[in-house]
């Protein structure tokens, strides 16, 4: 993954960063950190900010890390709402950080609304004896394709599948 550059995935227009990763303090922040610095020898422009609502525009793809005191701040909540307002459920990465799936799915469908649809998004699960280097190395090879997929939908990739698709 090292040395990888930074080129080999696009941005999207009006963005300055390929990830956000969204934390909270008491996700350990060791291991957004650790995320952060796998990501960027990866070749990913990271941005981790604590005024992410002024900022969702500015990346490709939001990972928001999950714990219990992401859910105990409505400006988290009301956060994630406008994060999945601007970047729809695609372009979410959900991470559980000692919280169970069922947990966050809870959590966030307590609380109603686009949330719902949030709750629904696949997420990785920190906890439980798991090895934390290798989530994160699973993350950072899935975000690859992620990136490429938020700036090149696949029927954008199929070169001239139009006109022959009218011609049949």
């Amino acid at each position: 993954m090292a040395g990888v550059n930074s080129r080999s995935f696009p941005l999207m227009p009006g963005c300055s960063h390929h990830i956000s990763v969204i934390s909270r303090d008491d996700t350990g922040s060791t291991f957004a950190d650790r995320l952060i610095v796998v990501l960027r020898e990866a070749g990913f422009l990271t941005l981790q900010d604590d005024k992410m609502i002024e900022r969702i525009q500015d990346s490709n793809i939001c990972i928001i890390i999950f714990s219990e005191e992401y859910f105990s701040s409505r400006r988290h909540l009301d956060e994630l709402v406008a994060i999945f307002d601007y970047h729809g459920s695609s372009r979410i990465v959900p991470v559980s950080y000692d919280l169970g799936r069922s947990d966050v799915k809870h959590q966030l469908r307590s609380i109603g609304g686009a949330l719902n649809e949030v709750a629904d998004i696949p997420a990785y699960i920190i906890g439980g004896g798991q090895s934390e280097e290798k989530l994160i190395k699973k993350i950072v090879r899935e975000m690859g394709v992620k990136v490429h997929r938020a700036v090149c939908p696949p029927k954008q990739l199929l070169v001239g599948i139009d006109r022959r698709a009218n011609s049949v």
